[in-house]
């Protein structure tokens, strides 16, 4: 599974570059009201709607999670520059066998890792002035790996302009027809050509498809083979190439399958830094493009899929709701389908469930049916009595709580409703809550704190790579993880607080990151910061 480790946005709203911001276990995200801070807290969840819809662009900027508005809205209005970048560090894994690259062959080309990588990808989207309602398009995607730049350059979203790979520079000629389609967030790239087919007498024109990357990086091949060497055996050859460092790419040209004596001898006396070598090198990146932006929008895709998004202003309780036979698999924004959830678990999750709501907030829940209706209820475990209280008839405190403790309950476990999470496309559980200590007393709002410590915990001993975002106004919530840490619950480097604050001169978002100490103390925290 591919691992998101940062990620960065420009021009988004009132953040000019918000920076790397790494994903740590818990971030905390604070500030005034109108400083950017709710801002960045739904560009994760922005990005899940984005790879779950079908649209013609690479931003759905309003959907059932957010409301960005369009392209327009989103835009930072004080920057020139009218476009917006998306930046991700995304740990990709190699594509071994037993620990060794293994030889394959293909009819197409879509070579594989050699190893694992980092990979810094780099998305500008841009408004498409052609279409009436402003739409959004990528118009630019660099990505970096092994030491190669790679970037595609797109005209209007539905046009290639030019793929570069470090020194290599390829733009679309006539003859060939290049078709870009919107992917999960990154578009798609393939090419046809025209070639004449004969069936019996009758010759005719039809289109097929092909990698005219491919073909120049046969050709730049071909150059180290004897003159006698038949193309197809170069093209076979050069489908056995493995995505890697420089040094196991040279490594690999000098035993390529089926290779001529005459190549590998030729091979043998390349040299990396050298022309011919860095020739082929950045050739044979230009031709990977196409398969590396599937493999690219595919770890997107994964990463963005685990999120999950607890909006401010949650549903209030309602005295009843209607029975739905679903098993629920995540809390909606609003919290509106928590009965249904609570509804559609089995009494051992149940019984999970309410032993980790008493723990931490001394209350039980129980799904209350009649007559194809469910009824939310609530016993409190400092109460003498056995009896349950539709949660209607009870504060709003617990309508505003349960949806946040039964999301972190569930994202951070291994199993769920009897499956293995990890094996599930894209199980990167990453939680985004904002504003958790609306309506809470401050000893509940410090509870917050404990519940993610716990999530934390569990996650780790269930070995999974759970992230949690917190958008809050609680200074009750930052004191309490102080505590966590100064009694090692949680370590010093699980968790950063995220400052966001106004510039006065040109009213940009400015972010800057404090860290606990082992002592629990925020360090670079600005005095009086919660103050009046």
């Amino acid at each position: 599974m591919p691992m998101l480790e940062s990620i960065r946005v420009r021009n988004l709203r009132g953040i000019s570059d918000s920076g790397s911001i790494e994903m740590k276990p818990i971030t905390v995200l604070v500030g005034r009201n109108s400083s950017g801070k709710s801002t960045f807290a739904r560009v994760l969840p922005l990005l899940r709607q984005s790879i779950e819809a079908k649209k013609k662009g690479p931003i759905l900027w309003f959907g059932p999670m957010v409301d960005f508005g369009t392209f327009n809205n989103s835009v930072n209005r004080i920057s020139a520059n009218k476009v917006i970048e998306f930046d991700f560090s995304i740990r990709l894994f190699g594509d071994v066998k037993n620990g060794q690259m293994f030889d394959y062959y293909q009819r197409g080309f879509s070579p594989r890792l050699a190893s694992d990588c980092l990979i810094n990808v780099s998305v500008r989207v841009e408004s498409n002035d052609n279409d009436n309602d402003k739409g959004s398009f990528a118009s630019n995607i660099k990505f970096e790996l092994f030491g190669n730049e790679c970037e595609v350059v797109f005209n209007g979203g539905d046009r290639i302009k030019s793929i570069k790979a470090n020194g290599y520079m390829w733009e679309p000629k006539e003859g060939a027809k290049t078709i870009v389609t919107q992917g999960a967030l990154l578009p798609k790239i393939s090419f046809i050509k025209q070639v004449s087919q004969r069936l019996g007498d009758t010759e005719r024109k039809v289109w097929v498809q092909y990698n005219p990357l491919f073909d120049q990086l046969v050709d730049r091949l071909r150059i180290f083979a004897h003159g006698r060497t038949y193309r197809d055996t170069v093209e076979q050859m050069a489908r056995y190439l493995f995505i890697s460092d420089r040094k196991t790419f040279l490594h690999r040209m000098s035993e390529l399958p089926g290779s001529p004596y005459s190549f590998m001898q030729t091979i043998s006396l390349l040299k990396i830094g050298s022309l011919d070598f860095e020739r082929v090198n950045d050739a044979f990146f230009a031709a990977a493009i196409p398969s590396l932006l599937d493999r690219i929008d595919s770890a997107i895709e994964a990463c963005m899929s685990g999120v999950r998004y607890i909006e401010p202003l949650r549903a209030t309780a309602q005295r009843y709701y209607r029975r739905q036979d679903l098993a629920v698999d995540e809390i909606d924004p609003k919290g509106n389908n928590v009965a249904v959830f609570v509804d559609s678990l089995d009494s051992n999750y149940m019984s999970d469930l309410n032993e980790w709501l008493g723990k931490y907030f001394g209350f039980h829940v129980a799904a209350k049916k009649s007559e194809g209706h469910i009824a939310l209820a609530i016993k409190s475990l400092s109460s003498t009595s056995e009896e349950y209280t539709n949660m209607a008839d009870l504060g709003v405190g617990y309508s505003q709580v349960l949806p946040i403790a039964i999301q972190l309950w569930m994202s951070s476990d291994f199993y769920f409703n009897g499956r293995r999470r990890s094996h599930i496309k894209g199980f990167f559980p990453c939680v985004v809550i904002e504003q958790p200590e609306l309506h809470l007393h401050p000893a509940y709002q410090a509870q917050i704190a404990d519940v993610l410590g716990a999530a934390l915990e569990r996650s780790r001993e269930q070995e999974v790579n759970f992230t949690v975002f917190v958008e809050t106004h609680s200074p009750n919530l930052i004191n309490r993880l102080g505590q966590l840490i100064e009694s090692g619950k949680i370590r010093t480097d699980d968790v950063q607080v995220l400052m966001f604050e106004q510039d006065e001169d040109n009213g940009a978002t400015k972010i800057s990151k404090s860290v606990f100490d082992d002592s629990g103390v925020l360090l670079n925290w600005p005095y009086g910061f919660f103050e009046a």
